[in-house]
């Protein structure tokens, strides 16, 4: 079967997000073009196989200090990234894990007419 639409995996961070992600990206990979979006200094660059088309946020987990405000600000600038890839890719599904700074990722793809969603 010829790869015809594009796949966005969401997950990002320890083992728990990633290996199951990867489980489910090796079953459909055959039937979808997979993209995979995750966040910078974590496990994703070391466990991701080039294959999967990794694209990566500059974002931090937020940490209670002084700049917590600002750290969550950047969480919710990072949406128009989001955006950016779901067009330039042609995404058609996401597959996200909810725990992965939530609020961005379901924003965009709620707002985006032409793909579908699924965590």
């Amino acid at each position: 079967m010829s790869k015809k639409n594009n796949l966005l995996v969401a997950a990002s961070g320890t083992g728990g997000h990633i290996f199951p992600a990867l489980a489910v990206s090796k079953e459909v990979e055959d039937e979808w073009n997979i993209h995979w979006l995750g966040v910078n200094k974590r496990l994703d660059a070391n466990f991701i196989p080039k294959k999967y088309n990794l694209r990566t946020l500059n974002i931090k987990t937020p940490r209670k200090n002084v700049f917590l405000f600002y750290q969550y600000i950047q969480i919710l600038m990072s949406t128009f990234q989001i955006i950016r890839i779901l067009k330039e890719n042609k995404i058609k599904l996401v597959f996200y894990d909810w725990r992965l700074y939530i609020c961005p990722y379901y924003c965009c793809f709620k707002t985006s007419k032409d793909t579908s969603h699924y965590s």
